[in-house]
């Protein structure tokens, strides 16, 4: 899966491409905005949900709730197999949180998969998400 953004430069009269096929070629994206989910935004949620399942297998957790329904967020609900305990994780709006997708996700305890309350927050990179998850869940 790859996305090619072409933009057009203001001061210029060029158009530049971009061609996302890395998760981190998203890193300083400024996400296109509108009133309904842009195709940008759907491709971005892809490789982002395909990167998450990743590090929940390799931290020993499943995905068992999705969502892209909050407008241009993201968010999981995740179960640990071994102790069936329940992490929640989201990240704010892409389209005004540059890269807080990458670098400050939200992560907390739930007691259920449709606990939205949760426990108390905590705040994650992409990089050590699966340590989160880990301790969150043993």
């Amino acid at each position: 899966m790859s996305y090619t953004k072409t933009e057009e430069v203001i001061t210029a009269t060029e158009t530049r491409s971009k061609t996302f096929r890395r998760l981190e070629d998203w890193i300083g994206n400024k996400f296109e905005s509108s009133y309904s989910k842009t195709p940008e935004f759907m491709a971005f949620a892809q490789m982002y949900r395909a990167r998450i399942r990743k590090i929940a297998d390799k931290a020993g957790l499943e995905i068992v709730d999705w969502s892209t329904g909050g407008h241009f967020c993201v968010s999981a609900m995740l179960k640990n197999r071994q102790t069936g305990k329940f992490v929640y994780m989201s990240c704010s709006d892409v389209r005004h949180w540059r890269d807080g997708w990458y670098k400050d996700i939200l992560v907390r305890t739930a007691e259920h998969k449709e606990d939205w309350t949760g426990g108390s927050n905590n705040s994650s990179t992409l990089e050590k998400l699966g340590e989160a998850f880990e301790r969150l869940t043993r």
